[in-house]
């Protein structure tokens, strides 16, 4: 669902269903559109990617090409204009082992091209120290990206 905050509530700005399935998304702004990135829900992980068409009020799937990973449920970065997917695993569903896919896969937002890099655990944690030391993080937890807010939603939605 999308909202917008005025005064003391919550105006729901989209007409989607709820389908249950963009738990662990990655939600983030670019050229000043709304985007949700992968998920999980009914079982199913997932790599697709959506973006939020404020006239129609709905979510519409983007194409993409490239090493396309096959779920993004992970840790999701973004530094200009490509994001990094990494740790991204295969839920067991609490029957069998969940499958951790060992690539670093980069979006480049550009022309929503893929690319994938093979990384062991040194190098992934090397890289979230890296991302977030630039931004003057010291310590970092990896949490499930269920519910993001935008301070300035007011920029990307009318």
């Amino acid at each position: 669902y999308v909202f917008k905050l005025q005064g003391d509530s919550a105006v729901r700005l989209d007409k989607s269903m709820y389908h249950g399935i963009d738990f662990r998304s990655f939600l983030f702004t670019w050229k000043k559109k709304l985007y949700c990135l992968g998920g999980y829900g009914m079982f199913v992980s997932h790599n697709t990617l959506k973006c939020f068409n404020s006239k129609t009020k709905e979510w519409d799937f983007e194409n993409m090409y490239g090493d396309i990973p096959i779920v993004c449920n992970g840790i999701t970065l973004i530094r200009d204009s490509v994001i990094y997917s990494f740790k991204n695993f295969i839920s067991g569903n609490n029957v069998k082992s969940d499958v951790e896919i060992n690539y670093l896969y980069a979006l480049n937002l550009n022309n929503f091209k893929w690319s994938k890099y093979k990384l062991n655990l040194d190098q992934k944690i090397d890289i979230i120290e890296k991302f977030l030391k630039k931004d003057g993080v010291d310590k970092y937890e990896q949490f499930s990206n269920i519910h993001q807010i935008f301070k300035n939603i007011s920029d990307i939605l009318d």
